[in-house]
């Protein structure tokens, strides 16, 4: 009798599982058939946005495809509306982006390229000996930090 007892156990077990993986199908059959559905009526109203390439040897007034970029991110974001990708070539760029609230604009290095901003700005000089290893220039303009060959320069 207590072999019988743990059979029928048993037995309801394997029932209850069945139900809940007969459950189970039908829920998924639902929920996948819920997915098509709403990627087939977003997919409908989905659009993608336009790419946009820039490269140190580029230029502005050309059309910003992959055979034909941009010189300059800032020509890029003039050009970009919502949605669209700018992909910026191997290079170091010296140039201020302003976005001006500019929302849902994407940028990336092309291919992981690297990709440098640089905030320094470069000013033709003519040095003269001063004292010693010490030069000096007039400099008509104001600066914190000054760079030689990329290393940055220790004041007199």
């Amino acid at each position: 009798m207590d072999s019988v007892h743990k059979f029928s156990i048993f037995r309801i077990k394997i029932s209850k599982f069945s139900i809940f993986c007969l459950f189970m199908q039908n829920v998924n059959f639902h929920m996948t058939r819920f997915f098509y559905i709403l990627i087939l009526v977003c997919g409908v109203n989905m659009t993608y946005g336009a790419d946009f390439f820039v490269a140190t040897n580029g230029n502005n007034n050309a059309s910003g495809t992959i055979s034909s970029p941009l010189s300059s991110v800032s020509e890029a974001i003039s050009r970009m509306s919502s949605g669209d990708s700018c992909f910026i070539r191997t290079g170091r760029y010296h140039e201020e982006i302003v976005l001006n609230s500019r929302n849902d604009l994407s940028f990336f290095a092309y291919n992981d390229e690297t990709v440098v901003f640089d905030g320094t700005k470069e000013i033709n000089l003519s040095w003269e000996p001063h004292a010693g290893n010490i030069y000096k220039s007039n400099v008509d303009e104001t600066f914190w930090q000054l760079f030689s060959n990329e290393e940055m320069q220790i004041p007199a």
